[in-house]
C-alpha cells in the first residue's frame, strides 16, 4: 500500500476539511483510506488511485485558493466532469451558478482565435 502526503499552507483546515468535503472525498475515492490531522493530508491506497487523487486534489487546492470556499457541489464538479481548475487557464470556467455550480463555457472566445480571423473585426481592439 502506498501513502501520500499533502501539507497543506495557505489553507485553512476548518474550512477546506469540513465534514462534507471529507465525505463528498471518501465516496469518489472508495479504494483510498484518507487522513486528515490539522494541516497534513494523508491517503493510502493504490498507486493509479493516488496519482488521480493528487491530480484531483490540486485542482480543488486552486479552487479553494482562488474563491476561498469549497463545497460538496464544487467537489462533485470538479472529479465527476473532470475540470481541469488551476487557477490560471479560467478560458472554461465562465462563473459559478446557484450552489457554487461551475458554468462552462461550450465554445471559445474571440481572444482564442487567430489574429488572422478577427484583423476586420471591431470589436477585436478588446482581446488584444
Amino acid at each position: 500500500m502506498n501513502e501520500l502526503e499533502i501539507e497543506l499552507n495557505n489553507i485553512d483546515p476548518q474550512e477546506f476539511f469540513t465534514n462534507e468535503n471529507i465525505s463528498s472525498l471518501r465516496s469518489h475515492f472508495p479504494k483510498l483510506k484518507i487522513v486528515q490531522r490539522g494541516e497534513l493530508f494523508k491517503v493510502l491506497g493504490e498507486k493509479k488511485s493516488l496519482d488521480d487523487f493528487n491530480k484531483k486534489f490540486k485542482y480543488l487546492i486552486n479552487y479553494y485558493s482562488e474563491f476561498n470556499s469549497l463545497n460538496p457541489n464544487v467537489i462533485d464538479e470538479i472529479i465527476y466532469n473532470d475540470i481541469k481548475y488551476n487557477g490560471k487557464d479560467k478560458v472554461s470556467l465562465i462563473l459559478h451558478g446557484v450552489g457554487g455550480k461551475p458554468i462552462l463555457a461550450k465554445t471559445t472566445c474571440l481572444c482564442c482565435w487567430p489574429r488572422r480571423n478577427r484583423k476586420n473585426l471591431y470589436w477585436s481592439s478588446y482581446c488584444s
